[in-house]
């Protein structure tokens, strides 16, 4: 479906270019910021819209180990000899979780290793305190455990207790990651269990202990299943590898192309003029047959959002917002030469009724393509002889968790209880925990204060 819709567009493009030939380019005061101006958005875009930096520590880590079989049986494990080393190199802090005790062992690398290969089980760990502990503090962590949490007394084995769905939802909510590695294996040669590696971290830090221990993955282990707890969703999004897909007609100018990979910024400039592109796009829009458009022609395509089963949420609405930056950005250039002090702009104005995504190519291929807005008549733009930077926010306005509707995913966080009491039922504890958590509206990435997945920034004509 998505190549065929491609398909379709392209060629009533290029049909639509054969026929009206190359638009003419704005030149003189109209036109967009010249090179030598426009090579400090960088900066400007640094200062106003800064990277949100993580609130964890980076020097250190905490290391919590399960005093249980399934950790004790671990070392003839493929996945856990591959991850071992990334884990002991780390020079966590070691904590043991030996029952209701959780005790600080060492952060000495070759007691941690030790220590590891020594495990002797305890029964009914404390996991939930242990988890407590984590989230109430400023460090990453790795649990090492079965998620089992057994409880002398009537609740026993916690069958349906969504126990840590608190811990996970305060984790999640100050903007962390969560990343689960499910490792399936048959403990004491008679239950099917499984071995999770819950590393708790944060992606805005560089290098993060997530980082350490995937590339610690090589062939040999091979089975198990990755699920990563989130509010951020930007982990979706893919590029077309023409990505940006933009009609010759609007004179992209790949002289002046920022990218992420160069500058830290998407940055694209256009030197056709904006009532050329209201026309050619949308009011006299035809295909390669002559015929009307509706809706008109992407002005911009190329990036997607993908479907990931390990990804707690799905992205099923995105919407644009635009700012408009000249004002601002002018005002920023002039304290630039004049070597003052440069401060962050109070505030952007948003420029409505210029663009909007095609709603309907987005459900069919999930492809964010951006479309000029029917009501687009030029009014919300620059006419005072000044060009149009646009910060162009691609958000996220509707999302849904992917747990409860993958069978193959959470029945990894599902076991048939070995209490005697519950012969022949799933714990279902570990599954719930994280199926409430995600399903708590505050979590879901539509409802946060950042909800911007990708950003174009739009150097563009007077209008």
């Amino acid at each position: 479906m998505a190549k065929s819709i491609m398909g379709t567009i392209s060629a009533g493009m290029i049909g639509v270019a054969l026929s009206v030939g190359v638009l003419a380019s704005c030149s003189g005061p109209k036109s967009p910021f010249d090179g030598e101006r426009i090579s400090k958005l960088p900066g400007f875009v640094q200062l106003n819209f800064p990277v949100e930096g993580s609130q964890l520590r980076s020097d250190s880590i905490d290391l919590y180990v399960d005093y249980s079989t399934c950790v004790a049986e671990a070392s003839s494990s493929p996945f856990y000899q591959a991850v071992q080393p990334a884990i002991v190199d780390a020079a966590p802090t070691f904590y043991s979780i030996k029952g209701n005790e959780i005790k600080k062992e060492t952060n000495d690398k070759q007691q941690i290793f030790a220590l590891l290969r020594t495990i002797k089980e305890v029964n009914n760990a404390d996991l939930r305190t242990a988890v407590d502990n984590i989230v109430s503090g400023d460090r990453q962590a790795i649990l090492l455990t079965d998620a089992e949490y057994f409880m002398k007394g009537v609740t026993g084995d916690n069958l349906n207790n969504p126990y840590l769905a608190d811990q996970f939802r305060r984790w999640m909510s100050k903007g962390n990651d969560l990343y689960i590695y499910c490792e399936p294996y048959l403990e004491s040669g008679k239950f099917n269990k499984f071995r999770y590696y819950m590393i708790f971290t944060d992606d805005r830090m560089a290098d993060n202990f997530h980082d350490r221990f995937r590339r610690s993955l090589g062939s040999s282990a091979s089975e198990y299943k990755m699920f990563h707890l989130s509010n951020k969703a930007g982990e979706t999004l893919a590029f077309d590898e023409k990505y940006p897909i933009a009609d010759d007609n609007l004179s992209l100018n790949t002289d002046s192309r920022m990218t992420p990979e160069k500058t830290g910024i998407d940055m694209q400039e256009y030197m056709t003029d904006w009532e050329k592109i209201n026309r050619y796009m949308l009011s006299e829009a035809v295909n390669a047959m002559g015929n009307p458009v509706p809706g008109g022609l992407p002005l911009l395509r190329g990036i997607f959002v993908k479907e990931n089963p390990a990804e707690a949420y799905r992205i099923t609405g995105v919407d644009v917002k635009v700012y408009q930056l000249t004002p601002a950005y002018m005002q920023y250039l002039d304290s630039a030469d004049a070597g003052g002090r440069l401060l962050p702009a109070q505030a952007f104005e948003e420029v409505r009724d210029l663009f909007t995504v095609n709603k309907k190519v987005f459900e069919e291929t999930g492809e964010i393509m951006l479309m000029l807005d029917e009501r687009m008549d030029g009014s919300t733009l620059l006419a005072d002889g000044n060009p149009n930077l646009l910060k162009v926010d691609f958000v996220v306005t509707d999302a849904k968790e992917t747990i409860s509707s993958n069978e193959e995913m959470n029945r990894m966080f599902k076991w048939q209880s070995i209490q005697a009491a519950n012969a022949g039922k799933m714990n279902t504890s570990l599954y719930e925990s994280i199926r409430q958590a995600l399903i708590n509206e505050s979590l879901n990435p539509k409802n946060q204060k950042n909800n911007v997945i990708y950003t174009v920034y739009l150097n563009t004509c007077n209008l």
